[in-house]
């Protein structure tokens, strides 16, 4: 299957390109450039072209007016889709920008292939959702009380390009161990280590039951102990004791690990 990734290259910058090298010879990357891009870019995107199997080609833009660069990568990607209408072809939009959603609803509309905005390449693979804030927002509220400190991180998350980026931003912002708590958030936004994933559900479905952070940590910590859901049950049974109905509360979340 050909695929296209067409990169607003002022919104993400090098950031996007993340993944380039994963590509075969049936992508194609076509990178938007304005002269607000800079040289450092335009190097990386030359050294790319000869190393790299994918075929990279650069569009420099008018950057006059606002928008610009944006209304003619959605002219080109319309002029991509009717060129080829009857083919088997996967397109991507590479940008943090939400602004492209109401071009790429229309289009889905139109036609049968599939149409995406990501914020980078190696993002493609990963069934990347804008609405996925609820359960952000509950992961993130594990490890920061504060609803203005949650929003802060969440806006940070949405706007790196990679992981990696978005953990060199908020460790510039927040205590390295705080960040490390963050990694399950950041999986689950970037995709990762499937078991960081599973991790962060169980403790979502924990602090639903117990509200008691430290009592949620110790729950897990005896989860990892054992793969029989019986026998943690009587482990956790002796944490728990003279609390009402904690075997009904604990038992969704070990389903959802030991699954």
């Amino acid at each position: 299957m050909k695929r296209y990734f067409l990169v607003d290259a002022e919104n993400v910058h090098i950031y996007g390109l993340s993944g380039i090298e994963n590509l075969t010879k049936d992508d194609v990357v076509i990178v938007f450039l304005t002269n607000q891009c800079g040289n450092k870019l335009m190097d990386v995107i030359n050294e790319y072209k000869k190393s790299l199997e994918c075929n990279i080609l650069t569009m420099e833009v008018d950057c006059g007016s606002k928008n610009a660069l944006d209304f003619q990568l959605v002219s080109y990607l319309g002029l991509l889709i009717g060129e080829r209408k009857n083919d088997d072809v996967e397109y991507y939009i590479v940008s943090k920008d939400t602004g492209y959603i109401a071009s790429i609803n229309l289009l889905s509309n139109c036609i049968n292939n599939t149409i995406k905005r990501i914020p980078s390449i190696e993002l493609h693979d990963i069934e990347y959702d804008d609405g996925m804030n609820d359960k952000m927002i509950e992961l993130l509220t594990l490890v920061f009380k504060k609803e203005k400190t949650v929003t802060q991180i969440l806006n940070i998350i949405k706007s790196s390009c990679t992981k990696n980026h978005a953990i060199s931003l908020l460790t510039s912002k927040y205590p390295k161990d705080n960040v490390e708590k963050l990694l399950p958030a950041l999986n689950m936004y970037f995709g990762g280590d499937e078991s960081a994933y599973i991790d962060s559900v169980v403790m979502i479905e924990l602090n639903k039951n117990f509200k008691n952070k430290k009592t949620c940590e110790k729950i897990f910590n005896i989860m990892k102990l054992t793969n029989s859901i019986d026998i943690t049950l009587d482990m956790i049974e002796n944490l728990l004791t003279g609390l009402n109905d904690w075997r009904d509360r604990v038992r969704e979340s070990l389903q959802v690990y030991y699954s």
